[in-house]
């Protein structure tokens, strides 16, 4: 006995997943055949015994063609019966009694059919004689026997792994199959009336043993060899030798039994084994010439490959710097690696810890949130949740997207988990108003009602009132409140202002003049999401609040450089016209550098200031407001303005009308 059992091109790049995949499936479905087939096995050799238990005492009766051809009955048999057992082929003369008899031999003979047919090899196999094109892809998850899995596994793990890292994870699934199955056509060109089901992934491993020779053909293969005790041992011969030599010997064992069993092959698919081979080569060869290895595929992995382990890189330079108590070293390491890899759980739990422990985690926040969206979309509630709990815990109202927090919610809320889903649900009711897409609309109310939550009231009435939500949508809406009693008319009592401007920024006009000294009114806050249509903002001891871009009257940006203290960039958005005289000071909407950094709004910048020059021109555009005192200094191609403290940019400001 020869057995491959390792090469020299084993080292691979990524974790081969999709291999690994499909041998776990090949091995779960052995073990759940197999437990089928001990008992299939029992019941057909008690209906088989009943058969011809019965057929010998009645040997004159005609038996099923199909039964014959599946069971070898020919004349020889029969005659063999007639003569082994006097007496039995006593023909009755009266027809009904002969009709009988036939019709009980032929109800065994059903019942035994029935068996074979639910047989998983006969019902998932791939039979030439009735082949459908389901069969030809679950044939290949079905096995013999073990060592019939073990080979074949073998063999698989040997060649699918590195087929896998060299030409990508989809083309070599999409090949695999269309190995699988082409080989299985060919099979049944060579055998179309074989009645036997075909079985094993050999089909497509053989495909992948071809392509491993055109892409691997100086390739050093170790080989086990075992005779007895005695003789046994390894050695090593190169791919371009070893198999062609076993494509040779599947060719001569498959004429041989072409031979010996015409129409059936004798049991083993060694024509599908040498199409499948065949395919390999073809498909690989194609892939040689046309160079698409090194044009698309190869670019596409070492770039993602790159990525990941660049990100590693950093993570590791970061707890070393960390070790050494360099923390603003490895802070900004950490922000860089997790933006090019969000989903590492281990890279943005480091950065998470270290921006709380520096008080920098109004910077950390969005890729932190970034993080639990991807475990979101990968099903990973559990983790996403006790991720957005400790994030809340220093962001008061984190900005999750929308789709996905209610994603979150609707799981949790299916686990019983009904606190934690009003928790994300509540964060979430500010966002959600009348200008949110109808489906959001409907999905939220469905939600808060399921949650019974103090917001379903007002979620309700905003979905039953909006035109855009389907009828059907709001039948079950309707259905829903009245099984825990929410009024479906009336004005939701909590539901908060449509735009912050006059709630949270407005002055009493009438107290304008008695305000001494006032200039600007400002509202601190800290910016976090910019949407299509307005700007989300966290206000301190209120919350995050929404700003429509058609409110905003004027924008500013300016240096601020206190006596003994570190400059900061200060961003205003003016909720009045700057450029018209009035008695009341401006109001705006403040943002400093001191609580946010515009490269997390624009990633793609190269500096800083080309995220402030884009931030601002976004705003400007958005918004259409004016740009004070002027567009060029509001894009930065200008000198920023540079103040030496709040109330001289004020009276600047104020006085400038």
């Amino acid at each position: 006995m020869i057995l491959p059992i390792g090469h020299e091109a084993q080292t691979v790049r990524r974790l081969p997943w999709i291999t690994f995949v499909i041998m776990a499936i090949c091995l779960v479905a052995h073990i759940m055949v197999s437990s089928v087939m001990k008992r299939k096995e029992v019941k057909l050799a008690e209906e088989l015994q009943n058969f011809f238990k019965y057929y010998i005492q009645h040997p004159y009766l005609e038996i099923d063609p199909e039964l014959e051809k599946l069971f070898f009955i020919n004349e020889e048999m029969k005659k063999v019966l007639e003569t082994s057992f006097p007496g039995a082929n006593n023909q009755p003369i009266e027809d009904f009694v002969l009709e009988g008899e036939q019709e009980k031999l032929d109800l065994l003979t059903d019942s035994i059919l029935d068996t074979i047919d639910s047989i998983p090899f006969r019902k998932y196999g791939m039979t030439p004689i009735r082949k459908t094109f389901t069969t030809m892809v679950t044939y290949m998850f079905l096995h013999g026997d073990w060592w019939h899995l073990i080979f074949n596994m073998l063999f698989l793990y040997l060649t699918g792994a590195f087929i896998e890292d060299v030409w990508g994870r989809t083309i070599f699934v999409i090949f695999y199959f269309i190995a699988g199955i082409l080989a299985a056509q060919m099979f049944c060109f060579n055998y179309p009336q074989s009645s036997v089901p075909l079985v094993g992934a050999s089909g497509a491993v053989a495909g992948l043993m071809g392509a491993f020779l055109v892409r691997n053909w100086r390739v050093k293969i170790r080989f086990l060899y075992f005779f007895s005790i005695i003789f046994s041992g390894t050695f090593k011969a190169p791919a371009w030798l070893m198999l062609p030599l076993w494509f040779g010997l599947e060719f001569l064992n498959a004429k041989a039994m072409d031979s010996l069993f015409p129409g059936g092959g004798g049991g083993v698919a060694h024509w599908a084994h040498i199409w499948g081979f065949i395919i390999g080569v073809l498909v690989a060869l194609g892939m040689k010439y046309f160079k698409i290895e090194e044009k698309y595929i190869h670019p596409k992995i070492q770039k993602q490959i790159s990525l990941v382990n660049e990100s590693l890189d950093k993570l590791e330079e970061a707890r070393r710097l960390l070790e050494l108590g360099e923390m603003d070293e490895a802070f900004p390491m950490l922000i860089s690696a997790s933006r090019d890899n969000p989903k590492d759980i281990q890279l943005n739990e480091t950065l998470w810890g270290l921006a709380i422990h520096m008080k920098r985690h109004e910077e950390a926040a969005p890729l932190y949130t970034r993080f639990i969206e991807n475990e979101i979309k990968d099903g990973e509630y559990d983790h996403a949740f006790s991720h957005y709990w400790h994030l809340k815990q220093k962001v008061s109202q984190p900005i999750l997207n929308i789709q996905l927090a209610l994603m979150l919610a609707d799981q949790l809320t299916k686990d019983g988990r009904k606190d934690d889903a009003r928790l994300v649900i509540g964060d979430l009711a500010p966002r959600v108003t009348n200008e949110s897409p109808p489906g959001v609309i409907a999905a939220f109310a469905g939600v808060a009602l399921l949650l019974e939550s103090r917001i379903a009231e007002r979620a309700l009435a905003m979905a039953l009132a909006h035109p855009f939500v389907t009828d059907q949508s709001k039948a079950e809406l309707k259905a829903r409140s009245e099984t825990i009693g929410i009024k479906q008319e009336g004005t939701p009592r909590d539901r908060p202002p449509e735009d912050v401007v006059d709630a949270l920024l407005g002055i009493d006009e009438e107290k304008a003049d008695t305000l001494p000294g006032a200039k600007l009114d400002a509202t601190d806050a800290v910016p976090k999401a910019l949407q299509a249509d307005k700007i989300y903002f966290e206000i301190k001891d209120v919350g995050v609040r929404a700003l429509s871009y058609n409110r905003i009257r004027g924008l500013a940006i300016v240096k601020i450089s206190p006596s003994g203290s570190k400059p900061y960039v200060l961003i205003d958005l003016f909720m009045d016209d700057p450029f018209m005289p009035s008695k009341a000071p401006l109001r705006t909407v403040r943002f400093t550098t001191a609580g946010f950094n515009p490269q997390e709004f624009v990633p793609k910048a190269a500096n800083l200031k080309e995220a402030f020059q884009s931030l601002m021109n976004f705003l400007l555009k958005k918004s259409g407001a004016k740009a004070f005192p002027d567009v060029e200094t509001v894009l930065l191609k200008k000198k920023l303005m540079n103040f030496t403290s709040l109330g001289e940019y004020a009276l600047f400001a104020y006085s400038a009308v």
